[in-house]
């Protein structure tokens, strides 16, 4: 399953965002339905984990208690084999992943410039 880092804007409140790393697909479903479809952003792989589906369920359903119902949903919505287990599967805006050149190193310093 792919790891990811993202921006997370509390309630949709630009003013008020968290950066979250090692979230999971299904855990940045979660938090759009939580905080808004436009609320997560910045997003970008950070690596992967192994581990199944039903125990990725289990896993978000303890880190967000409140949210049982939401969590289950995301199951409902992708059962089996169609979980997400990577970026590509959840359709996402491209408006809301991180840009290629932001996570490049820069090429000149600011003692050159």
């Amino acid at each position: 399953m792919q790891t990811l880092n993202a921006l997370v804007a509390i309630t949709g409140d630009r003013n008020n965002m968290v950066w979250k790393i090692g979230l999971t697909p299904a855990e940045i479903l979660l938090l759009q339905s939580l905080h808004g479809a436009d609320a997560v952003n910045q997003i970008e792989p950070s690596g992967e984990v192994q581990r199944e589906p039903y125990a990725e369920i289990t896993r978000l359903k303890e880190l967000y208690p409140n949210y049982h119902e939401r969590v289950q949903n995301i199951w409902r919505d992708y059962p089996g084999p169609a979980f997400p287990l990577r970026l590509e599967q959840i359709s996402l805006n491209s408006a809301l992943l991180k840009p290629a050149e932001a996570s490049a190193p820069y090429k000149v310093s600011a003692k050159q410039a």
